[in-house]
């Protein structure tokens, strides 16, 4: 089993809490702004896996695209199936 400082950090301030969440699998409630950090991360992680575009239109897409000049410089082009024409996500 592998540990992390988040981890370490629970297990010191609470030995139970770290045993329910690390050994046994619960999570606790998400409060809302931490269900809309998660939300941000996936949606950054897929367009990084599979090169989906973000959808701007949502507030999840444009927190994301928010910190996009923070992101790992990496080119993404994206090649339409019915135009040649390359799209390049995020803008």
């Amino acid at each position: 089993m592998s540990s992390s400082p988040t981890q370490i950090d629970t297990y010191t301030l609470c030995q139970r809490k770290w045993a329910w969440t690390a050994l046994a699998g619960l999570r606790g409630i998400q409060n809302e702004s931490a269900a809309l950090g998660s939300a941000v991360h996936k949606v950054i992680e897929v367009f990084f896996r599979s090169g989906m575009p973000i959808d701007m239109t949502t507030d999840v897409g444009e927190i994301a695209m928010s910190g996009y000049h923070l992101w790992p410089s990496r080119e993404r082009v994206i090649t339409s199936e019915i135009d040649t024409t390359p799209l390049f996500y995020p803008p």
